[in-house]
C-alpha cells in the first residue's frame, strides 16, 4: 500500500501578513492530505457504495432468472409464483447480509492489522 505525499512546504502554512501559523491554512493542508489518505486507502477497504452496485446487478440477475423458471414450471398458479418468490427474496436478503457482514468483519480485521 502507497502512503500520500506526507510532506508540504512550511512556508505555505504560515500567513501572508504575520510571523504565526494561518489557521485556514493548516485547515486545507490537513483537508488535502485528508483527502489524499482517503484515497490512497479506498482501493484497499470496503467501499459500500461499489459494493451495492454490484451486488444489485447480480441479485437483479438471479431474480429474473428463477422467476422464469418458476413462472415455467407453474405457468398458470400465479398465486404459487408470489409465494415463492417472496421467499426467495428473504433467501436473497438474509445472503446478502452476511456476505455484507462478512466483508465488513475482514475489514475490521484489515484495520486491526495494520
Amino acid at each position: 500500500m502507497a502512503t500520500p505525499n506526507s510532506t508540504f512546504d512550511i512556508n505555505s502554512v504560515f500567513s501572508r501578513n504575520a510571523d504565526n501559523l494561518s489557521t485556514s491554512l493548516v485547515k486545507d493542508i490537513r483537508l488535502k492530505f485528508s483527502q489524499n489518505l482517503s484515497a490512497a486507502v479506498a482501493q484497499v477497504f470496503y467501499s459500500i457504495n461499489e459494493r451495492k452496485r454490484q451486488m444489485r446487478t447480480d441479485i437483479a440477475k438471479e431474480y429474473s432468472m428463477y422467476m422464469s423458471k418458476v413462472s415455467r414450471v407453474y405457468p398458470s398458479k400465479n398465486q404459487c409464483v408470489q409465494r415463492i418468490m417472496r421467499s426467495f427474496k428473504v433467501k436473497q436478503l438474509v445472503r446478502y447480509c452476511e456476505t455484507i457482514i462478512l466483508e465488513a468483519h475482514l475489514d475490521a480485521q484489515k484495520v486491526q492489522a495494520v
